[in-house]
């Protein structure tokens, strides 16, 4: 968390209020285990802590995640459910700030699906 916060802290004091308009992304693909060695809870903690970093920096920023590699995948899933309604590892409240959610795909049909498979859920309606 600590590191996390001097580095965004470095960023603002080197190019001031344009980091505003950046996206922090927590981590790349970390559904697989190439990227990424540790569980979806650990992965939670990881962004949870992240947020908590960047938003002592400056409430404005911009953080999101997960960067899957797909939008159909469980770990998203388990993600989002955190981010509305899981326990904040930081803040022991009920979810987590997310400005963005990102995914990667190769799969174009996908992507048109996208709103439809999981944004319109009951759960997730908190996220539009």
């Amino acid at each position: 968390q600590q590191l996390i916060e001097i580095f965004a802290n470095h960023l603002y004091g080197r190019y001031g209020e344009q980091v505003q308009n950046w996206y922090f992304e927590v981590w790349n693909e970390p559904n697989l285990t190439n990227y990424w060695l540790g569980s979806v809870e650990n992965y939670c903690k990881l962004y949870d802590y992240s947020v908590e970093a960047i938003k002592r920096v400056n409430k404005s920023f911009k953080i999101g995640g997960p960067a899957t590699s797909d939008i159909g995948t469980e770990f998203l899933k388990q993600f989002l459910d955190h981010v509305t309604s899981g326990k904040n590892y930081v803040t022991n409240e009920t979810g987590t700030a997310i400005d963005f959610i990102s995914f990667h795909t190769k799969d174009l049909n996908a992507v048109s699906e996208c709103p439809t498979q999981f944004i319109s859920s009951d759960s997730y309606k908190i996220l539009i």
